[in-house]
């Protein structure tokens, strides 16, 4: 028979279950296979929002129960909600030396309106939610476990839609970069970054508004030596901005000197669309920078992955996908820059960028740089990953397709899983350093009422080929299961764990918390055969 499931019964009702994410078991189980089964699952569960899954043994890591609550942290970002909690969305994190965790997102609290708070707490590397020793009066909360910056009541007047990244500076700065509405507009958008001292000390905002009158979206923070760079783009512009970090406050500053007035702004060739017996068109389309990232071999190039939206509202876009190429020192471009690709599929969301460096490579000699893609299929969403040849611009391998489907019928597609990445970190075992990459985001099942799973999918860029486990997140209470999905993923690795934040919601979507896991590699991995010593 075909088994979904195997359903432990031992604690009567509130059943753990195994998820298989996109495979069946094809054979025959007797009764005890599955009593054994079910003891195998009940070592390694995760208890967690009242009830818990069990993590199959053959996947290479397993939920970490030395993190918060056995694996787990809820959190509603603020504490000074009224009755109802407040949403929390639009999580990033950072990971510190110390092996805590830093948590940058945003919740959302209804009083007479929806206000948005952006809000930064750290965890130990434990899981425990620790206090700001010094953060300043009027942006923390009574315990100084929140560093908040309020909507509207701030000099700042600050109207936040988006967190869009963090990072923690080598003298221990954390900085935000965030999305908020122009002073005066109700739609225009200004990229943003919010300073904090390692203490807690608020020490400003920073505007990186690169077009005046037009949205500016950020992408990244990217860190090198004393300086930053923080990616951004504005209608068809990708503008990368360099700040020096002066002691003590490391607050930044623009360095007018760098590039044109401490900008590099670079406008990417126009979009196409291909129409029936005319050929592909050229047509009005925007871009959309979302990731960053930096090589740390000579000349030491600043790279910045995004997409392009067809403003017209068409489908079938061609160079769906881009990639922009800067140097640090001076602001130019290798000649085989911008990339662009988009044979994948079209309305492609790009989230993520990582880069394997040549001299950390023990498998060849080239820079690899791969890129993170969420597109819509005839069937629902599935993801993939290009792997790029870093110095000459060239496309090599990509992982085939994982959720979604060609096959559009309606019956087929009722049983098909849709699949949403947002976030990916390169990952290290024993056998080779840098070899595979961890992978995070929201799988929607086709079953009723179960919303979002989040998922962590681990991809071996030696053979591009993937594994993926499916954690699964029900109610405390009711009739209803929760959704649950992941947005941002960090690695540590020197004890091969990664650390997930994203969302945990109830079934009508009006409360959500920030939810924080830990996942460690397990005593298989990856399914190769190696075991670690």
């Amino acid at each position: 028979m075909f088994l979904r499931e195997i359903v432990c019964c031992l604690y009567g009702r509130h059943s753990y279950r195994v998820l298989h994410a996109n495979r069946e078991l094809k054979q025959e189980l007797t009764k005890m296979q599955i009593q054994s089964m079910c003891w195998a699952g009940v070592i390694l569960m995760l208890a967690m929002i009242g009830r818990a899954q069990a993590i199959d043994v053959n996947e290479p890591y397993a939920v970490d129960a030395t993190f918060g609550i056995n694996g787990a942290v809820l959190d509603p970002l603020v504490n000074l909600a009224p009755a109802a909690p407040p949403r929390a969305s639009g999580q990033r994190m950072a990971l510190d030396e110390d092996g805590s965790t830093i948590v940058a997102g945003m919740a959302t609290v209804n009083f007479f309106g929806d206000l948005n708070y952006l809000v930064v707490t750290r965890y130990s590397a434990s899981g425990q939610r620790l206090t700001w020793s010094n953060p300043t009066a009027g942006y923390t909360d009574e315990l100084h476990q929140y560093l908040l910056v309020q909507p509207a009541t701030q000099p700042e007047n600050l109207r936040i839609r988006d967190v869009r990244a963090v990072s923690i500076g080598s003298y221990g700065h954390i900085y935000v970069l965030i999305d908020a509405l122009e002073p005066g507009s109700s739609t225009r958008t200004d990229s943003l970054l919010v300073t904090f001292a390692p203490d807690g000390a608020y020490k400003g905002i920073v505007t990186n508004m690169a077009t005046p009158n037009a949205d500016d979206i950020g992408a990244a923070i990217i860190l090198l030596n004393d300086w930053m760079y923080l990616a951004s783009s504005s209608g068809t512009l990708v503008t990368l901005s360099r700040f020096t970090l002066p002691a003590p406050d490391r607050t930044p500053v623009l360095d007018t000197a760098w590039a044109t007035s401490g900008r590099e702004m670079r406008v990417l060739p126009g979009c196409k669309h291909y129409v029936g017996g005319l050929g592909e068109l050229p047509i009005n389309c925007l871009v959309r920078a979302e990731r960053g990232v930096i090589s740390y071999n000579a000349p030491t190039p600043i790279y910045i992955a995004g997409e392009f939206i067809n403003e017209q509202g068409l489908s079938g876009t061609q160079g769906d996908l881009f990639i922009m190429h800067f140097d640090p020192y001076t602001g130019s471009s290798d000649p085989h820059y911008p990339v662009k690709d988009g044979y994948i599929g079209t309305d492609d969301n790009v989230r993520g960028l990582v880069f394997r460096s040549k001299l950390r490579n023990p498998q060849g000699d080239e820079n690899r740089l791969y890129v993170l893609n969420t597109f819509a299929r005839p069937c629902r969403n599935g993801f993939s990953v290009f792997q790029f040849n870093a110095d000459t611009g060239s496309i090599g391998t990509r992982t085939f397709v994982k959720g979604g489907s060609n096959n559009a019928d309606p019956a087929a597609c009722s049983l098909t899983t849709s699949m949403e990445a947002t976030d990916m970190t390169l990952a290290q075992d024993y056998v080779s350093a840098d070899r595979y990459l961890a992978i995070v985001g929201s799988q929607y099942t086709s079953e009723p009422f179960t919303g979002r799973n989040g998922f962590l999918a681990l991809a071996d860029t030696e053979h591009m080929n993937w594994t993926v486990q499916s954690q699964e997140f029900t109610h405390t209470g009711g009739q209803y299961p929760d959704d649950a999905g992941f947005q941002a993923i960090v690695g540590d690795f020197a004890t091969r764990r990664y650390t997930v934040t994203g969302t945990q919601s109830n079934y009508d979507g009006d409360v959500s918390s920030a939810l924080s896991m830990r996942m460690r590699a397990d005593h298989h991995i990856f399914g190769d055969g190696f075991e670690v010593q």
